[in-house]
């Protein structure tokens, strides 16, 4: 349940960061240069969770005491932020 509960934040707080920028339009593709159609949000997303999954396993949760804690923000999380990484 906590990882669940953990993804369902992830990925609200991912629907959240990528709606705010509007995204273009599948049908325009052909006509734009790949900089425009690279989805650079997801990517930063993407990195900056895999870092901070990094961060929290190496350090702050860390340990036999935290598993739910754990299971609650690095696949939870962590994972629905970072689209399913």
């Amino acid at each position: 349940m906590l990882v669940f509960a953990g993804g369902v934040i992830g990925t609200l707080a991912r629907v959240a960061v990528l709606s705010v920028s509007g995204a273009s339009s599948s049908a325009s593709f052909v006509f734009q240069s790949w900089s425009n159609v690279m989805p650079w949000r997801l990517i930063i997303i993407n990195t900056v969770g895999a870092f901070l999954a990094a961060y929290a396993l190496s350090g702050p949760l860390s340990g036999s005491d935290r598993a739910a804690l754990r299971a609650l923000v690095v696949p939870g999380m962590l994972g629905g932020l970072t689209s399913y990484s």
